[in-house]
């Protein structure tokens, strides 16, 4: 199934993960896992990563985000993995070199 598309969450969440949605209970330790995740969706199919989601798709919710504070923190945090964590490559799997392309 395709997204975005007019759906309702609970549709989302019962037709589970695929080509275009990811389920993640939690925000990873390594910002490398959440940013793998990301390039992948990069290389194929655009996507949407659902944090707080088991692979069941049930929310379970992210625990410690009752407060802005700790909202914001994921939030910059979330940020710095996606525009920092992402390398591009080349078809034989080297990294570009942003500056000399």
């Amino acid at each position: 199934m395709s997204y975005p598309k007019e759906l309702s969450l609970e549709a989302i969440l019962s037709d589970g993960e695929g080509q275009s949605v990811e389920f993640m209970e939690k925000v990873p330790e390594q910002g490398h896992d959440l940013a793998k995740e990301l390039a992948a969706f990069g290389t194929t199919n655009a996507g949407t990563i659902f944090i707080g989601v088991a692979n069941t798709g049930k929310v379970v919710g992210l625990q410690r985000m009752g407060s802005s504070e700790a909202q914001d923190k994921l939030r910059t945090r979330l940020e710095g993995i996606s525009t920092n964590g992402i390398i591009p490559m080349d078809e034989a799997g080297r990294e570009h070199n942003r500056l000399s392309d």
